[in-house]
């Protein structure tokens, strides 16, 4: 089976781990991975692709925020991948907009949109949090402006098109998603896969032990801690430590952040 894959524009992270997963999944299942994606992410996809198809990257020097209004410049290239390539689905774990759908849909294959999220109960929590306006409207701005959007294209694509689907890496984000008008009979969860011999549970005190010796953490035998992965502005690591310095209860629990502290926001976060 020939597989059309709508790569992430990003080459590191969360999604681009699971879509590399996936692609090697299928690779292993007999499958042909045609990616369309950046030439930028060529090497974080190219090993698990029988082809690779790259647009041009004409958002490399526009700012994030503007990115989101975007969508339509590489709508073009899609109709020309799909004119030259014979494919028997595609699996979109990118902005669903840039695929032109009423096109796809005439060739009666399966469309899988895979959703990692709908960022939509930041609309909710950030009403609670401790933090400064700016924060709320600097992040709220991409929730509403980006993924409010792409929710209201899979309501519309999963109602309008029979062979339109969309498959969520978890029960709450299905939850979310019938939450917000997707209808429930075109929402499969497949959750990521992960590799057990590398991700189970440890004896606490060889965890503490491993921590004082990489980190010089000292930890003491009572001690909490909460590991936080990801110290970029947009994941917000500041309005966490905000929030635990609110927290009066915790006892003897030490956080540990887990990334890159470079440039003016990783001191902010020392």
């Amino acid at each position: 089976m020939n597989i059309l894959h709508v790569l992430p524009w990003e080459s590191f992270g969360g999604v681009p781990n699971y879509v590399r997963g996936l692609l090697k999944g299928l690779k292993i299942l007999g499958h042909r991975n045609v990616c369309v994606g950046l030439d930028r992410c060529l090497e974080a996809y190219r090993r698990y692709c029988d082809v690779y198809v790259v647009v041009e990257d004409r958002l490399c020097k526009i700012p994030r925020i503007t990115k989101i209004y975007l969508y339509q410049v590489f709508k073009l290239d899609f109709s020309r991948v799909l004119g030259e390539t014979d494919v028997d689905s595609v699996i979109i774990n990118n902005d669903p907009r840039v695929i032109p759908l009423n096109d796809v849909v005439k060739l009666s294959i399966p469309i899988i949109r895979v959703q990692h999220g709908t960022y939509m109960n930041y609309l909710y929590w950030y009403r609670h949090l401790p933090v400064p306006a700016i924060d709320s409207i600097k992040e709220l701005s991409h929730t509403l402006l980006y993924h409010y959007d792409i929710l209201r294209c899979l309501r519309k694509a999963s109602r309008l098109y029979p062979n339109f689907y969309v498959v969520a890496v978890s029960e709450h984000t299905r939850k979310e998603l019938i939450y917000y008008g997707v209808p429930s009979n075109k929402i499969y969860v497949v959750t990521g896969g992960v590799d057990k011999n590398i991700f189970k549970p440890l004896p606490k005190d060889k965890v503490r032990n491993t921590l004082n010796n990489l980190l010089g953490a000292r930890l003491g035998e009572n001690d909490e801690v909460i590991l936080h992965v990801g110290s970029s502005p947009r994941k917000g690591t500041h309005i966490l430590l905000k929030a635990l310095k609110m927290l009066t209860n915790l006892g003897k629990v030490k956080t540990i952040i887990v990334g890159s502290l470079k440039g003016s926001y990783g001191r902010c976060l020392l």
